[in-house]
């Protein structure tokens, strides 16, 4: 009797921790799984929130540096048009090294304008015309010039005053123009000269600098390799520097 109630007993206890053990697992079970669906959705919800701030902070991003691109491109524009409108007031130089440059520039454009008055266009020998009474022949310029004002115009680009005087006095006020015009066309009279200037630009020297004029001496090479001293006097008329006489 006493080992059936003990054996009974026992039975009883083992269904009851059986009971609990069971009861246990699935309480585990469903903490588990109610921790990660929590879990789940607390991620799911971080990971939306952080997506929306990155795509929110993206396009603000963005706008911002649309909204800089445009500021920095209209004070861009502006600052074209400003200096564009301000192209027009050239301010006086008066620095020593910038106005040694502008004389160069000057003195260079000046050899060229000589060579064109020593005969030093291109021209068409098939086209020619000699002027009635007169012993000279001239052929038809070919190039960018093709008249007397378009040569006028070109000399003034550089020569202004006495010296743009002197310059067209020896190629269409001469016994013998150099350039005439014939039927609407230009035409170089037959002939050639040398050019005897030959500057040496590092010896350029400028002196007596106002708003409105300065002076340059420099010295030119002549034939056999002397060195001889000249002055120029260069002006500024509207914003433009000029040579106004090579002496």
């Amino acid at each position: 009797m006493k080992k059936t109630i003990i054996a009974l007993t026992a039975f009883t206890l083992v269904l009851i921790l059986s009971g609990c053990a069971g009861s246990g697992t699935q309480n585990s079970d469903s903490a588990i799984e109610t921790t990660v669906s929590a879990t789940t959705e607390d991620t799911t919800a971080a990971t939306e929130e952080t997506l929306t701030e990155t795509v929110t902070e993206a396009e603000t991003s963005a706008e911002t540096s649309d909204e800089t691109t445009a500021d920095s491109t209209a004070e861009t524009t502006a600052l074209t048009e400003t200096t564009a409108e301000n192209g027009d007031q050239v301010t006086p130089v008066t620095d020593e090294a910038p106005l040694i440059a502008l004389t160069k520039k000057l003195l260079l454009e000046y050899q060229e304008i000589d060579s064109v008055c020593a005969f030093g266009l291109a021209t068409d020998s098939n086209d020619t015309y000699q002027p009635e009474g007169s012993d000279a022949v001239y052929q038809r310029v070919t190039g960018e010039f093709e008249s007397i004002d378009d040569l006028k115009r070109y000399f003034a680009q550089t020569l202004t005053g006495d010296e743009k005087e002197k310059i067209e006095n020896s190629v269409f006020g001469c016994e013998i123009p150099i350039y005439i015009e014939h039927e609407g066309k230009l035409y170089m009279a037959n002939g050639g000269r040398g050019s005897n200037m030959n500057y040496v630009m590092d010896t350029i020297k400028v002196s007596n600098i106002t708003k409105d004029d300065y002076t340059a001496t420099f010295k030119n090479e002549e034939l056999g390799g002397e060195l001889t001293d000249h002055t120029a006097t260069v002006v500024r008329i509207d914003g433009e520097y000029l040579i106004s006489s090579i002496k």
